[in-house]
């Protein structure tokens, strides 16, 4: 439930996936006065931060959490052993 502020390659897949849950913001690695900046900007914005911090939960849960990735898992196995699943 802590929002994330990121300095790394924006075409990152931390880039890609703090973005995409809403859990944080990104800014470029090569650029730290951009990432302190922002940082400056937040330390100002507990409502940002407590939404931030909500969507990064409610995303890992939905994308990380043991189960659902035992269902991913699983869903990969049987498209694998079905007839033309996987080819050599």
């Amino acid at each position: 439930g802590l929002p994330v502020l990121a300095s790394v390659n924006q075409h990152s897949e931390t880039a890609r996936i703090t973005r995409e849950s809403g859990g944080g913001w990104v800014t470029d690695a090569a650029d730290p006065t951009a990432f302190a900046g922002k940082a400056s900007e937040l330390l100002h914005d507990r409502p940002a931060l407590d939404k931030a911090g909500r969507a990064g939960l409610v995303y890992a849960q939905a994308n990380f959490a043991p189960v659902r990735v035992a269902e991913r898992f699983e869903r990969v196995l049987e498209a694998a052993v079905a007839p033309g699943g996987v080819r050599g």
